[in-house]
Parts: structure tokens; C-alpha cells; sequence
């Protein structure tokens, strides 16, 4: 599952990674609002990324250079007028820790997730799509009606796939109380045989 990160490169050399989070924004074409994720960073992180740059608008320029150019890397050059010296620092986007395009953010962020479920206690597989919050992934309504399973059953299968929701792996294949589950989290709706 993909990592989110901003590299951040003085003119010095050194060189320092920050963490990225994602919050709903929206946009409003052809006469409605349309939601999707963005990059974001916490308050106490862009704190440090600011004593780092010594830029108090960092983030907000690289925020800004995502929303609204599509810019995933950039340069920043300024003048501190106090001190009468210039600072400069290159920024970049990380998806697991590797350089990223745009695209490749934005795909990360606004695709969508399935869960591929199957099990012995059913046939067949079961597709339901994930909505995805601040903490992870969260199921849909579908969940309920996929699970045709005893309520004490599942509570386990629930607690089984977290690392999942969390996205910290995307297949994880399982035996509950004796009948077999696999669950594998897909960017497609689509069933892969």
C-alpha cells in the first residue's frame, strides 16, 4: 500500500522526509461540486517542515503547487529580509518512499478500493467497495449483506482483515472457526481469476 511523504532538499544538501496525510476537497465543474483526496500535513509536522525550510508558508506553497498546478516536485527560492539572505530548497512527493509524478499521487489518493472476499462460507466471490477516511478504509453497507455469517463469526472476520483497512497489506487468506476466507483489496471492481 502506498506511503505518503514529502522530501525536502536544502541548497545545503541536507535533506529530511515528512509525513503526509489526505483530506476531502472539492472542485466544481459542469454545474456541481465533485469531492476528491489531497495531500495534507498536520499542524505539529509542518511546524518542523518550517523550522527545516525556514519558510513559514512551505507547506502552503507546496499545497498550493499540488492543487493548483498538478506539480508533484518544485523548487522554492526567497529572501529572508531580516537577515538579508536567501534560502532554496527543493521539494518532492513520496509514494513509499520513491519519487512520484502527479498522476501517480493522484491515483493513489483518489482511486477506488474493493475488497475481494471469499469463503467457504459462501460461494462465489463477494465484491464491496471501501470508502476511504483519514484512518484508513472504511467498509460500505454492502459489507452486511455480503457476510452471511453468525454475528459472533463476524466480529472475527471483521478484526481478521484490519491490516487491510489500514492498508498495510493488500491479501491476507485465513481459517475462522473452521471455514476459509481470503480477502485481497483490489483498485477494481473487477474479479481477477
Amino acid at each position: 500500500m502506498s506511503n505518503l511523504s514529502l522530501e525536502v532538499t536544502l541548497r545545503g544538501g541536507d535533506k529530511k522526509v515528512f509525513p503526509l496525510s489526505f483530506r476531502a476537497s472539492e472542485y466544481h465543474q459542469a454545474g456541481s461540486w465533485h469531492e476528491y483526496l489531497m495531500p495534507c500535513m498536520d499542524r505539529l509536522t509542518e511546524v518542523h517542515l518550517e523550522m527545516f525550510t525556514g519558510d513559514y508558508a512551505a507547506w502552503e506553497t507546496v499545497s498550493y503547487h499540488y492543487g493548483e498546478g498538478s506539480f508533484s516536485s518544485g523548487e522554492v527560492e526567497a529572501e529572508d529580509f531580516e537577515e538579508d539572505k536567501g534560502y532554496q530548497y527543493a521539494w518532492q512527493m513520496l509514494l513509499d518512499g520513491k519519487p512520484a509524478t502527479y498522476a501517480e499521487v493522484d491515483q493513489s489518493l483518489n482511486c477506488d478500493y474493493w475488497l475481494h472476499v471469499t469463503s467457504s462460507a459462501f460461494e462465489g466471490v463477494a465484491v464491496v467497495a471501501l470508502d476511504k477516511t483519514d484512518s484508513g478504509l472504511v467498509l460500505s453497507d454492502a459489507f452486511y449483506e455480503v457476510a452471511e455469517i453468525s454475528e459472533e463469526l463476524y466480529g472475527k472476520v471483521i478484526a481478521v482483515f484490519q491490516p487491510l483497512m489500514n492498508r498495510e497489506t493488500d491479501y491476507i487468506k485465513t481459517t475462522i472457526d473452521g471455514l476459509d476466507f481470503t480477502f485481497q483489496l483490489s483498485r477494481c471492481e473487477e474479479v481477477y481469476k
